[in-house]
């Protein structure tokens, strides 16, 4: 009796020990398509310390399969897409923005959103129905470094873009392709040479201000969801919104920080 007694003393010792570890877990996905926010993964990393007690996971998914992992309880908090975040709570994180640019020695001044999907969208679009100007346009999408190409897809959707579009890994190299017809597609954060400007987007240029008032329309805002506040997610929104570190981090990148204010720490 005295051995049955301690068994079943034994085993309830390991559930909670195993209860407490998982509680100290935090599950993280990452379902941006490609936006540069792994620096949520070093600064939870930092924040668990190599702790035996704490862990930090994060993988790649996309909306429609990691929002179900969240709801039923196998994920701790979703990075995503603003638009995707629903019925959760959710913590603004960062902002990425698409520029257009074209040369100084072209008149354009204007575009619509509905402009730019025509012209990323056709298979030989021309100036004339922009700025009447019988000209060939000459697209150059830039991946700015590291936040990537993939920002074309992550504001118009998943879709096959022309081959006619050059693709390019650095500004330098794009903007060596810059002539009077020439349209870039670019991040806002990209240093622009003298002979290249920007193009107002339904009347509003990509700045700070704007994008974060949700003004500028060429913007994703990636937000974490989530359904109850997990105290490892609490401690690591504070790291990351008062430790100027990896703010710049994610302004290096080519994101704009919208954290503004810390979260308090869960009770102890």
């Amino acid at each position: 009796m005295k051995k049955l007694l301690l068994a079943i003393i034994t085993a309830a010792a390991a559930a909670t020990a195993t209860t407490t570890a998982a509680a100290e877990e935090l599950r993280l996905i990452d379902a941006t398509g490609g936006a540069e926010l792994t620096i949520l993964m070093q600064a939870a990393m930092q924040l668990t310390g190599g702790s035996e007690n704490t862990a930090v996971s994060m993988q790649k998914s996309v909306p429609s399969k990691a929002l179900p992992m969240l709801e039923s309880g196998r994920a701790d908090a979703v990075i995503l897409d603003h638009r995707f975040a629903g019925k959760y709570q959710n913590i603004a994180l960062a902002a990425d923005a698409l520029a257009i640019c074209a040369s100084t020695a072209n008149p354009v001044r204007d575009l619509t959103v509905r402009d730019v999907q025509e012209i990323i969208t056709l298979p030989r679009p021309t100036w004339k129905k922009y700025i009447n100007w019988d000209e060939d346009i000459q697209r150059i999408a830039i991946k700015p470094g590291r936040p990537g190409g993939t920002l074309l897809y992550r504001i118009f959707g998943k879709q096959e873009f022309p081959q006619e579009i050059f693709r390019v890994t650095t500004p330098d190299s794009g903007f060596a392709f810059v002539n009077s017809a020439s349209l870039f597609f670019v991040n806002f954060r990209t240093e622009l040479p003298s002979n290249i400007k920007m193009v107002r987007i339904n009347g509003v240029y990509p700045t700070g201000a704007d994008i974060r008032a949700g003004r500028y329309p060429l913007a994703v805002k990636y937000v974490i969801a989530f359904k109850s506040e997990h105290p490892l997610l609490k401690k690591l929104i504070n790291k990351i919104s008062t430790e100027n570190i990896w703010q710049r981090q994610m302004q290096d990148s080519g994101l704009l920080v919208l954290l503004e204010k810390p979260v308090r720490e869960a009770e102890q």
